[in-house]
Parts: C-alpha cells; sequence; structure tokens
C-alpha cells in the first residue's frame, strides 16, 4: 500500500466540531441536467442531518482509521449496504491475510461494531450522509474502495465534491446502463422502478466511474462488459464474487430421495414490476415439484417490511406443498454449509417471459455471487441459457448443466441420465479455479497504482 500522507490527523480532544458543508455547496458537474442535480442535493439533503452521538462515533472511527495510516497499509472500505453483496467481505478477508488494515463504513446497514470483521474496524452511518461526509472529511488521504451501485452510483462525485484529490476506486455491482433498456424507460418510471432523473442520474455516474475515478472494479462478463471496457478511460479490474478457499468444501456423495434443488438469494412474489418478472419463480418451481423433485429457497437478506413482497408466494408454496421449502436467512459460511450435502444441485433457473424488461444486456453479461457459492458447497450447478456469461462459466468447467427454456418441463427426466459423480469431480475443478485468492493480485495492483 501507498506510504501514508502527512494528512493524517491527531485524535480530536474535546467536542467534536462539524465540518460537512451544506449540500447546495457541492458541485456535480459530471450530471447533465438541472433535475439530475436537484435529484442528488433533495436526496442528500433529506439525510444530511447528523445527530451529536453518531458525531463522536465517526470522529472515534477517523481517529483510528488516520492512526492506522501511519502504517501505510491502511485501506478505507465504504459501502452502502452490508447483505446480498458478498464481494466486499470476500476481498477484505483475502487483503486482511496480506497484512492490509482494512476499515469498513456502511452507508444504511446497521454494523455490530464490537465486532467489526472482516474489518480493523467498522461503523455504520445509519442511513445520513452527513454522517458520511463528517467519517470523508476526517480521513487521510488513504485509497478508498467504494461498492454502490444503481441511484447510489453517484457516491464517487460525491466523495470527490468533498475531497477532489482522493484515490477513488468504485465496484459497480450490476451497471444500470445495461439494466434498463433505454427503449423500456417510460415503463421503469411507469411501474416507479426509477424515475427519470434517477435514470439520467444512473448513466451520468456510470460514465464518471468509467472514466474519472481512480479506477473501478467489476465482476459481470461477456460481450456486453467487452463493449463497456472499450469506452472506459480508467484503469479496471474483473473480481468475480468468489469466497475464500477456506470457505469451500469438498462434494459429498450425493444425499438419497428425489433430486434437491437449493436456490439462494434473492426472488420476487407475484404483482411486480416487469423488470423483475424473471425472478418470479413460483410457476417454474411448481413445475419441478410436480416432476417430482425438491425446492428449497434460502432467501437473501430483506428488512421485515419487504420479506411479504419478496417472498410471501415462496412460504405459501412451502405450506401448501410438502417438498417445497422456505429456510431462513443465513451467513454466507452457515448458507455454505447448510448447502453442504443436502442438495444435488443449486439453481439459476428462470422464466424470460417476452414482457421482461430488464435489458438483454444485463441478461447476457450477468455474473451472480450464488453461483460460486454453490460450488464452494460442493454443488453442481443448474443454469439457464439466456444467462449467457454464468451458462458460459458452467460449460467451461463442466460443473453443472445449462438448461433451455424447452427442457425445464423434463428437467428430472435429463437429471436422471447425467453422471453425478463426474460432475462432482468437475465441482472440484471449478473450486480451485475461482477462489477469491485469484483475484487479489489484480486488485492490489489496481488500488496500489
Amino acid at each position: 500500500m501507498p506510504e501514508a500522507s502527512a494528512r493524517a490527523l491527531p485524535p480530536s480532544h474535546g467536542p467534536a466540531r462539524s465540518l460537512r458543508p451544506d449540500p447546495s455547496e457541492l458541485a456535480f458537474p459530471a450530471l447533465p441536467s438541472e433535475a439530475a442535480q436537484s435529484c442528488v442535493r433533495q436526496l442528500l439533503t433529506r439525510y444530511w442531518a447528523v445527530q451529536p452521538e453518531a458525531l463522536e462515533r465517526v470522529v472515534e472511527f477517523s481517529d483510528k482509521l488516520n492512526e492506522a495510516s501511519r502504517s501505510g497499509r491502511a485501506l478505507l472500505f465504504v459501502a452502502v449496504h452490508r447483505e446480498n453483496f458478498p464481494t466486499l467481505g470476500y476481498l477484505v478477508h483475502g487483503l486482511r491475510e496480506q497484512g492490509v488494515r482494512a476499515f469498513g463504513v456502511y452507508l444504511m446497514s446497521p454494523v455490530d461494531e464490537t465486532a467489526p470483521a472482516p474489518f480493523e474496524d467498522c461503523t455504520s452511518c445509519r442511513g445520513s450522509w452527513g454522517a458520511l461526509a463528517e467519517l470523508l472529511l476526517r480521513a487521510p488521504d488513504v485509497a478508498v474502495y467504494l461498492q454502490a451501485h444503481a441511484t447510489r452510483v453517484f457516491m464517487s462525485q460525491l466523495l470527490h465534491a468533498l475531497r477532489p484529490k482522493m484515490r477513488v476506486f468504485q465496484e459497480v455491482y450490476d451497471w444500470m446502463d445495461a439494466f434498463v433498456d433505454p427503449a423500456h424507460e417510460a415503463v421503469f418510471e411507469e411501474e416507479r422502478v426509477f424515475t427519470r432523473p434517477e435514470i439520467e442520474v444512473m448513466r451520468a455516474s456510470e460514465r464518471y466511474v468509467r472514466t474519472r475515478t481512480s479506477g473501478f472494479i467489476y465482476k459481470d462478463g461477456g460481450a456486453p462488459l467487452a463493449q463497456l471496457l472499450c469506452e472506459s478511460t480508467v484503469p479496471s479490474v474483473q473480481l468475480m464474487p468468489c469466497p475464500p478457499k477456506s470457505f469451500q468444501l469438498s462434494p459429498r456423495p450425493a444425499p438419497p430421495g428425489p433430486f434437491r434443488l437449493a436456490h439462494a438469494g434473492g426472488l420476487r412474489s407475484a404483482g411486480i414490476s416487469r423488470a423483475f418478472a424473471d425472478i418470479y419463480t413460483v410457476p417454474l418451481y411448481r413445475d419441478l415439484l410436480a416432476q417430482g423433485c425438491d425446492v428449497t429457497v434460502f432467501p437473501s437478506a430483506v428488512g421485515p417490511s419487504g420479506f411479504e413482497a419478496a417472498f410471501g408466494d415462496y412460504r405459501r408454496l412451502a405450506e401448501e406443498n410438502p417438498r417445497a421449502h422456505l429456510r431462513e436467512h443465513l451467513e454466507l459460511p452457515e448458507l455454505i454449509a447448510a448447502l453442504h450435502g443436502q442438495f444435488h444441485y443449486g439453481i439459476l433457473l428462470y422464466h424470460f417471459n417476452p414482457d421482461l424488461i430488464v435489458g438483454q444486456r444485463h441478461l447476457r453479461g450477468a455474473l451472480a455471487s450464488k453461483l460460486f457459492v454453490y460450488w464452494a458447497a460442493g454443488l453442481p450447478v443448474l443454469v439457464s441459457e439466456e444467462l449467457e456469461y454464468m451458462a458460459t462459466l458452467v460449460r467451461e468447467t463442466g460443473a453443472g448443466l445449462v438448461v433451455s427454456r424447452s427442457e425445464l418441463s423434463t428437467l428430472a427426466e435429463r437429471l436422471g441420465d447425467l453422471d453425478y459423480i463426474a460432475l462432482q469431480a468437475r465441482v472440484v475443478e471449478a473450486q480451485q479455479r475461482y477462489q477469491i485468492e485469484h483475484f487479489l493480485p489484480a486488485v492490489t495492483a489496481l488500488l496500489t497504482r
């Protein structure tokens, strides 16, 4: 890591003093219209207040970060959410094994500051943009790894508005420029997924990430990503969301009985926007159950108010069918252990109906972290062929099966013809190939440019 800058501040004494400016004083020149700039400023203004105890917490965290920066091995990680985007945890786990002093800040997610793992120290802004600003203005001149996408992708601009010379490396988990097909912008607005100004902010901010930051990190691949990289002017690296080697478990013999299929991650109940209709999978699961398969859903993390919209239909399906199951949300090590030896396959199977409005570029290039969670648990994977990049990885490794839409209705019969022991042997090879440790040298080189 680079040597610490002389900007590292001494420990604070006495009552904390606010350093943040008013949001109206911040400049966002990359946002092309007044509507886009107003969209960002209104969001910041709404959550700009900082309670005295929150300011004290920020100052205490900043003091620790400033002290650590003198070692020349400190990095600051800033993320919106803790749940559902596991790359950050995998990366920090690996970097700390290399001696990096990793400090984490979450904008939204609460954290237990007495148990900061995988970070050396961690804090939450509890939804306050003002608290984040206070922290950044007190931070030393260390590299910042920023994980932010969708409506929060503008955060690299916020960091530069507060600290123009800050070295920001942004991980964009999903590219909204690919997710929101320009031909369907009006439908996204009609169905209240995104407003027009939000779409404008996202497109302009993603261009900023690819041209104005110190570098960016991406996970997706295939032809759509290759086109995006050709339009970029700053360094970048691919970071596949693979668990560390220590998370991986050797395949166990196939469990007895019918084929047991597991889905881990986000889904939606009926009646949602056409932007997410692919992850309404109850009709598909009914078909698999009718073929004699067992289907178990391990849900992603959602708040209590959002559980019914995401998983209510799956709870009802489990109540009416004894071979359908909805489990509780598990953290990744526990999830891998729960999958290990208890299922035949991890699934990435969906109905991609014609009325789906999500961009085809997004589907073709998407790389879901659950693919590597299944392999880490020793399970072969079943993936829909529409997910082209993931289908390519499954074909290359042989650690699973690519399934067309026409094959879903006879999937159980097809599975009965497979050599499961041979599939498990290919899973072991996939585990050796896909570990976060393989990506650390490239990420470290980017962050230390």
